[in-house]
């Protein structure tokens, strides 16, 4: 039997420095990706199991691994409740994505949203996303690296967590990145969620942001896991995300 790492709800946090994934948690995760990728949604435990013959520990030791490094999500306290498989989730969230051939995925945050394309070269993959604020759709296309159709011109994405506490849980962090149609809009939010002031960028440069992530993931099988700090593929550091663009003004 393993060892829990953590109570019910109570995130474990995420790995700051590099470490090394065994076999087993590589063989999972593209494992894990494949199967959204062809089935629209996520292997639960028992296929999971059946498919790669793992024992309890070292399927839990799989999962642990991938959920630190940010390759999985988990609720936390839990042994079996996947959430999501960066850039697909297990469950819906604000971000939809749908292929030229009709395959139906729902995503996690905005910035996955933006980086999903890549798993899916020559195919354009349509985004529809809910703004926060007023619940109205923004309808992206992008398409090898390309964002090919926006039809919210003045959209943005927001990322309503300082880099500071993205690590303490990914999940509420996860949550809190969104497009959302307009500036006014992103001041609405925060004036009713003031704990959610932060960054903002435009979304036509969003996908430079996750570029490093959307090339690396699944193409390079043996990508090492995520980490949050200024040594993340995206950084979650505050002087590189305004580097990256974003107007980071609210933290400073």
């Amino acid at each position: 039997m393993h060892t829990w790492t953590t109570g019910y709800g109570i995130f474990p946090g995420c790995a700051s420095e590099p470490y090394d994934l065994t076999p087993e948690s590589k063989k999972l995760r593209r494992f894990i990706i494949k199967y959204f990728m062809d089935n629209q949604t996520g292997p639960n435990i028992h296929t999971i199991q059946k498919e790669l013959g793992f024992d309890q520990e070292t399927l839990w030791h799989s999962i642990d691994q991938l959920h630190i490094g940010v390759q999985v999500m988990v609720v936390p306290g839990t042994e079996i409740s996947l959430l999501k498989m960066p850039p697909f989730s297990y469950v819906p969230t604000r971000n939809e994505g749908t292929l030229d051939d009709g395959r139906i995925f729902n995503l996690g945050c905005a910035g996955e949203s933006a980086a999903a394309h890549k798993l899916f070269p020559g195919q354009e993959l349509t985004v529809r996303s809910i703004c926060p604020c007023c619940w109205e759709t923004i309808t992206t296309k992008w398409k090898d690296g390309e964002l090919l159709e926006n039809d919210a011109p003045d959209a943005v994405i927001h990322i309503g967590r300082g880099p500071d506490d993205w690590s303490k849980n990914f999940v509420y962090t996860c949550e809190n990145i969104n497009f959302f149609k307009n500036l006014d809009h992103v001041a609405t939010w925060e004036k009713q969620f003031p704990e959610k002031k932060g960054a903002t960028m435009p979304i036509g440069k969003v996908y430079q942001w996750v570029k490093p992530q959307a090339e690396a993931r699944y193409w390079d099988y043996d990508q090492p896991p995520d980490v949050v700090s200024t040594k993340s593929l995206v950084s979650t550091s505050l002087a590189g995300l305004k580097k990256a663009g974003f107007d980071v003004s609210a933290w400073e």
